[in-house]
């Protein structure tokens, strides 16, 4: 609502003019607005207790590959606040060998806009990686993936192996004092 009072010489009120403008289209789209922003800031509250407390590692690169969300245990994993690691490329966060092969796979999976997987080693330890593209307009602008520790799983195969070989050995040898 908006008026004006217009007085006459002698300073009394001699006329209102007004006009009144419904509102209610206004608040009720201000109130959508408000009720998406409060689903965001609960989507992204909830995204980052998702990213705080994963035991997989997690990410997403941009299409230039560099990270632009780490889950927290990167931190032991690159030595570095994740903070620190976030917008760089992974020549800055990896060996070169590693970073090489992971720019390549990376810059495929934006090209073909398909899901890998690839089985990696680390300072020692053993990871497999599935790598997927974040689909923007229709085409693949991003990509994440989920990094797990497969260590102790390899570990225990090399084991297997070694023991498997072992008693191959040991049976032939066993096989030449019989033939004697």
């Amino acid at each position: 609502l908006t008026c004006r009072i217009f007085f006459d010489a002698a300073g009394q009120p001699e006329k209102i003019v007004g006009s009144m403008r419904d509102i209610g289209e206004r608040k009720k789209a201000e109130a959508r607005t408000e009720a998406a922003l409060a689903a965001l800031r609960d989507n992204e509250a909830i995204f980052d207790q998702f990213m705080k407390n994963s035991p997989v590692f997690m990410f997403f690169k941009d299409e230039n590959i560099r990270a632009i969300r780490l889950s927290a245990n990167y931190e032991k994993m690159l030595g570095m606040p994740v903070e620190n690691a976030l917008g760089k490329t992974m020549d800055d966060l990896f060996p070169s060998p590693l970073s090489r092969s992971m720019i390549a796979d990376d810059k495929r999976i934006l090209e073909e806009g398909r899901q890998i997987t690839i089985d990696e080693e680390l300072n020692g330890r053993y990871y497999t990686t599935i790598k997927f593209p974040i689909h923007v307009e229709g085409k693949p602008r991003h990509l994440a993936g989920f990094t797990i520790d497969i260590t102790e799983r390899k570990l225990a195969e090399l084991g297997i192996k070694e023991a498997l070989e072992a008693l191959r050995v040991s049976l032939r040898e066993k096989e030449l004092l019989l033939q004697e």
